[in-house]
């Protein structure tokens, strides 16, 4: 007689009477399984329920005592599901429509902008599929949105993304500008670095120095006072000795060749990730520890991979549910190892020389030439000493004393 795994009870029986009451069940053809010593004073063991009678009636002819801890009816149960089936799918089809219904988007409201920027949210809100009448579990998190829009949308100043139940609700603060009513406090221009005039852009106040003139740090390149010329000395003795200056101010650009000593080490060998684009999509169901795949069930064809898991806890219109649906993103990667050429290294530095000058002085200064004072080559990598050449604006303001 086969077991019956699906439809059976646990028993206990004291282990001093356990190897007798086996010999009489198995002589009644009734099968035990899972025979487990608890404590060195009682077995248990599983056995089939339509055998149970019988071995109660066993237990009882021994006069032991037959303890039962707990039924499984998988079979019964199974039975009645096939007998009410209709019943059964129509009941988890309403279930799943019902749930549907919960995670679906149904509104999205904004807030606290003009029309014209409602109307920019409204359209980055659609990029990011947040509309009516989609789901809201694929969606990114809160804090994932407020971040995009805010780097989309320049114009705001402040967004908060709140979702309640089925509805979404983004608060927003548009950025004010108010005119700038500066008042400048006149000035000279000076040099702040050393270098060879080559170009002046004097908008207001008196140069002091022509092109090609060598400045150094501190020395006046425009000043902001215009100090009249005496003409004579009989005029001047007419003339109050004090007279006032008029202080004009002085602004605009003085462009100057400077130069910089830069030095860097770059390897002929370097190995990197990189992505291909080529990328699979995994979805699950978790609850607790379990964790159920629902779809996409094909093995992944990538040697080397990149995972990323968006987590989204199920609702049930305002109730948290204790599920979570989750999207794996599964991306092939491929490992680089790139070698260079010696005059390759040297290029790339010199180039990369030229990126750092410029995010240093900003996007105006201008790269004139370069040159590689001195180049080695030292544990797989080149050492340059390089000379860069370049224009750039050395005036700053000095408030007039």
């Amino acid at each position: 007689m086969k077991r019956n795994s699906l439809n059976y009870a646990i028993i206990q029986v004291e282990r001093k009477y356990f190897n007798k009451f086996l010999q009489e069940a198995m002589e009644e053809g009734i099968i035990i399984w899972n025979v487990i010593n608890i404590d060195n004073e009682f077995y248990e063991a599983h056995i089939s329920i339509e055998h149970l009678p019988k071995a109660k009636e066993i237990a009882q002819q021994m006069n032991i005592t037959l303890k039962v801890f707990a039924f499984y009816r998988f079979k019964s149960l199974i039975k009645y599901v096939l007998q009410h089936k209709a019943l059964f799918i129509a009941g988890t089809i309403s279930i799943l429509f019902l749930f549907m219904l919960a995670n679906l988007i149904w509104s999205v409201k904004i807030n606290g902008v003009s029309f014209d920027i409602q109307q920019k949210i409204e359209e980055q809100l659609k990029q990011h599929d947040i509309m009516p009448l989609q789901f809201s579990f694929t969606k990114k998190s809160n804090h994932e949105l407020q971040t995009s829009l805010l780097q989309e949308i320049p114009e705001l100043l402040w967004i908060g993304v709140e979702k309640k139940g089925t509805r979404y609700q983004i608060d927003a603060v548009e950025k004010s500008i108010v005119p700038k009513t500066e008042e400048t406090v006149p000035s000279h221009l000076v040099a702040t670095k050393k270098g060879v005039i080559k170009r002046m852009e004097v908008r207001k106040g008196f140069p002091e120095v022509r092109v090609n003139d060598y400045v150094t740090p501190g020395k006046r390149l425009v000043s902001g006072v215009y100090e009249p010329e005496e003409e004579d000395e009989q005029d001047e003795e007419d003339e109050d000795k004090n007279s006032a200056k008029e202080i004009v101010g002085a602004e605009g650009k003085i462009i100057a060749r400077t130069w910089y000593e830069m030095k860097m080490a770059i390897p002929l060998e370097i190995n990197y990730e990189r992505l291909t684009g080529a990328e699979q999509k995994k979805y699950y169901l978790q609850m607790s520890q379990l964790q159920l795949p629902i779809w996409n069930f094909k093995p992944v064809p990538f040697e080397q991979v990149q995972e990323e898991d968006q987590v989204d806890q199920l609702h049930l219109f305002h109730y948290k549910l204790p599920l979570y649906f989750i999207q794996t993103t599964i991306r092939e990667k491929e490992m680089i190892k790139e070698t260079r050429t010696k005059s390759e290294a040297i290029e790339l530095g010199i180039e990369y020389a030229k990126v750092k000058i410029k995010s240093q002085l900003g996007i105006d200064a201008e790269v004139i030439s370069e040159k590689v004072l001195h180049e080695s080559l030292d544990n797989g990598k080149v050492n340059l000493h390089l000379f860069i050449t370049v224009e750039e604006d050395i005036a700053m303001s000095e408030p007039v004393t």
